[in-house]
């Protein structure tokens, strides 16, 4: 089915309020800027979706805001990438962002960026165990940044060391392959995503003074 199919579900009063929930969730494998989990559980704490039929059409509503606005992106970074293909530049320049690879909640990039990281902090760093620790040690930088993030520790070398962390962790998940450690080659994904949010956090900030 496709995501309209979906969100008509959302929307109509005739089904079952179960059944209009779960249509949700489903628009949301089409749009999931912060993985699905993440996703829903921000989704989730702006409005409290599965309480009642307001809040169920409230959330449809912000969700969907967010999601227009990541398909105006798309559609003039696709206008873009005409023009410079058709003037032979083939790859995209330098620092620009490939707006079809979701990293940020459009609505709010900053606000979906924090939350990413609460959320990875209660629900995904404590399966990371003592062994894991060891055997990746790109986790204690990491969990460095994250705490540095928060607490809004962002000077010096703070970029520096996002940067260098971040190209580590993509050649070792680039190397690394599924079948020969899927619960490694997993954690990698996730602990680039997580820096990916603390990118995004960065890059979205409101300015000061």
């Amino acid at each position: 089915m496709s995501y309209g199919c979906y969100a008509g579900q959302v929307r109509n009063r005739k089904l079952a309020f179960p059944n209009r929930v779960h249509g949700l969730r489903n628009c949301v494998v089409f749009y999931r800027p912060l993985g699905f989990t993440t996703t829903l559980a921000f989704l989730e704490s702006q409005v409290p979706f599965q309480r009642d039929e307001e809040s169920l059409l409230k959330a449809l509503e912000l969700f969907e805001r967010s999601r227009a606005l990541w398909t105006r992106e798309k559609e003039e970074f696709s206008a873009v990438r005409r023009a410079e293909k058709a003037a032979g530049r083939r790859n995209l320049s330098h620092g620009t962002r490939n707006v079809y690879q979701l990293d940020r909640w459009h609505a709010d990039p900053q606000a979906g960026a924090l939350f990413a990281l609460d959320h990875w902090l209660r629900t995904e760093r404590p399966e990371f165990g003592a062994a894991d620790v060891v055997n990746h040690p790109q986790i204690a930088g990491v969990d460095a940044l994250v705490a540095a993030c928060r607490a809004g520790n962002i000077g010096g070398d703070f970029t520096a060391r996002l940067a260098a962390l971040r190209r580590e962790l993509t050649v070792d998940w680039l190397i690394g392959t599924w079948s020969a450690d899927p619960v490694g080659f997993r954690r990698r994904g996730r602990l680039r995503a997580v820096l990916g949010h603390i990118a995004v956090a960065l890059e979205t900030r409101p300015e000061v003074g």
